[in-house]
């Protein structure tokens, strides 16, 4: 695993990186979806290694693997339900964007329910 950085500064480096788009292109395919904005930026820059991250609690950005396997790792149709799971939020609890409402969600794996609805990943990750 990687150092220990704020979601922030995550970004930030993010944001002026060139996206992968062959594992964007993956992605909207196995999610049947397209992606924009936000999360285009995150699945772009998804790497082999997962990352530690800090903002309310300290919370762990998905490898690109665990993205495309997570239906399996978390027996949970997320692709029937339009959810794309993309950081681990510990407790049972992952932050997902779901692609029907363009919102990003807190995913409770123990009862299997959504909430939180926010329109900027920001407000849930910091």
């Amino acid at each position: 695993m990687n150092e220990l950085i704020t979601f922030a500064e995550y970004y930030g480096k993010i944001l002026l990186k060139k996206e992968n788009k062959d594992d964007i292109e993956l992605v909207e395919r196995v999610y049947q979806c397209k992606l924009n904005g936000q999360v285009r930026k995150v699945v772009g820059h998804l790497t082999e290694d997962d990352l530690l991250l800090r903002g309310k609690k300290e919370f762990r950005l998905f490898s690109f693997d665990e993205v495309i396997d997570a239906e399996e790792t978390y027996d949970f149709p997320f692709i029937e339900c339009k959810l794309l799971p993309l950081f681990d939020f510990y407790d049972n609890e992952l932050i997902c964007y779901d692609i029907d409402s363009d919102y990003w969600v807190l995913f409770d794996c123990s009862d299997e329910t959504k909430y939180g609805d926010e329109k900027n990943l920001f407000v849930i990750a910091n």
